[in-house]
């Protein structure tokens, strides 16, 4: 008795719901992460001369990717917080339910982090953070916050495609395998 924490001393153990427990009984796969659609487009890019390398998860948080193409590296960060991105009136970048100025700070360490990685072999591209919204509402499908981008999910890979060509096959590949997997 002396090993159990005090609030289990005093109201046991926390029973889960029977309505809840039968709800996750009849969805199949309920809890597994998923992926957004736009992974599967984002291989599709492969055969325009991009590099896909999935970087796994940071910190709880979904999948991220550097996409490296002829149109620059990206370093791709998934967003699925529900609510909403927007803008206050004294022009502050805000999200409905959690705090949007330290995603812009963790995405923007990130890319910081593999561009510096990246210049240990000599080259040093632009790497673009991107944070791919899957599940937020934004006014705009495209909105730029100093080194961040966010793009809707669903325009991710057209707005990859969109950007202007600055690199060649040779440094793409150069690129890719600079990057530790």
């Amino acid at each position: 008795m002396q090993d159990a924490p005090l609030t289990e001393t005093f109201y046991g153990l926390p029973q889960p719901s029977p309505v809840r427990r039968a709800a996750r009984s009849l969805t199949p796969g309920a809890g597994k992460r998923r992926h957004p659609p736009f992974v599967r487009e984002l291989a599709q890019l492969e055969a325009a001369g991009y590099r896909v390398l999935p970087q796994g998860e940071a910190d709880q948080d979904p999948m991220d990717h550097i996409v490296v193409g002829p149109t620059g590296v990206f370093l791709i960060r998934v967003n699925r917080w529900r609510g909403r991105f927007s803008f206050r009136r004294d022009g502050w970048f805000r999200h409905s339910r959690k705090d949007a100025g330290e995603l812009v700070g963790q995405v923007s360490r990130q890319a910081t982090a593999v561009k510096a990685r990246l210049g240990q072999n000599g080259s040093a591209p632009q790497v673009e953070g991107i944070v791919a919204v899957a599940r937020s509402r934004m006014r705009y499908p495209v909105i730029q916050m100093g080194w961040v981008t966010f793009v809707s999910a669903p325009r991710l890979v057209d707005y990859l495609r969109s950007r202007r060509s600055a690199l060649s096959t040779e440094q793409v590949d150069r690129l890719t395998a600079d990057i530790p997997a």
